[in-house]
């Protein structure tokens, strides 16, 4: 599914490239916040862990959406997955969503049924309202150009825009609440 440009190193997609990719929990760099903030996610048809068709309109929801790229094989996107779960219902009312969007494809390009497994069995141990779907052709095509690593994530606002910073690495529950914080904070004076 991958060309070639991206290898699995220590469970976790790394874009390969002479660039050395910081793995510390600052934002991603400003001239990448630049090149994506204000871009349109643009249209996509993916699946669910439900197989549920999911559209970019899953944006309109939600004043703010948390967008987090994960695989199933990257220890740091599970570790982190159950802090997200439990962020979606703690901001369901601020009108903030958390979408996880899964890399992991089998070799036709379908969603991988470990990968769902896996996750379904972290998601349903608790009641949250945190949505995951597969990455689909479209999305990989706008997402995975600018990604140096996983987990990868950044924010969209109801129009479909990427808005804000973006973020390389996991964080802990208290950190995403401090930035889901900035972020709507943000969003709102616009």
């Amino acid at each position: 599914m991958f060309d070639g440009d991206y290898c699995i190193w220590a469970g976790c997609l790394w874009k390969k490239n002479d660039k050395k990719v910081s793995t510390d929990k600052s934002p991603v760099s400003s001239e990448a916040q630049k090149k994506s903030s204000g871009e349109n996610i643009g249209k996509f048809e993916a699946t669910d862990l439900e197989n549920n068709k999911v559209t970019q309109d899953i944006f309109k929801e939600n004043d703010l959406t948390l967008v987090n790229l994960l695989s199933s094989t990257c220890n740091p996107c599970m570790e982190e997955l159950p802090h997200l779960a439990e962020l979606s219902n703690e901001y369901k009312d601020k009108k903030v969503g958390v979408l996880g969007v899964n890399i992991d494809m089998d070799s036709k390009g379908n969603p991988d049924e470990d990968s769902k497994k896996a996750l379904l069995k972290i998601l349903s141990k608790k009641k949250n309202n945190m949505k995951v779907i597969f990455m689909e052709q479209n999305l990989m095509n706008k997402l995975m150009k600018k990604t140096e690593a996983i987990p990868y994530t950044f924010f969209v606002d109801k129009n479909g825009n990427i808005v804000g910073e973006e973020y390389l690495g996991d964080r802990s529950k208290e950190d995403w609440a401090k930035i889901i914080d900035k972020e709507l904070k943000n969003v709102s004076k616009k």
